[in-house]
């Protein structure tokens, strides 16, 4: 993996609980700083992630859960065997 070699300015309390928080998980600071950026980004993908799969189903009108608790676990049920159908029931034949 290519990389870019970067100066990072913290203040100093900052820097010190860095230095308390890495203790024995990371070899030295950079490598705790890099695995928190990589942490940071993964969390905000899957944040993005999650407000696309919000949006979608906005857009397609809602998950439509109306009904009794048995009418949705029902619906729930057709739609997976649906998918089951569709996707993977010709890997089992």
């Amino acid at each position: 993996m290519e990389t870019k070699r970067i100066t990072l300015t913290l203040p100093i309390n900052v820097y010190e609980e860095v230095l308390e928080a890495k203790g024995e998980e990371a070899p030295n600071v950079a490598d705790f700083v890099r695995t928190a950026v990589l942490e940071k980004l993964a969390r905000m993908r899957w944040q993005r992630n999650l407000e696309d799969l919000r949006r979608e189903i906005r857009e397609a009108g809602g998950l439509k859960l109306r009904g009794s608790k048995e009418e949705v676990i029902e619906r729930l049920r057709e739609t997976r065997r649906e998918i089951f159908e569709t996707e993977y029931a010709h890997l089992y034949r």
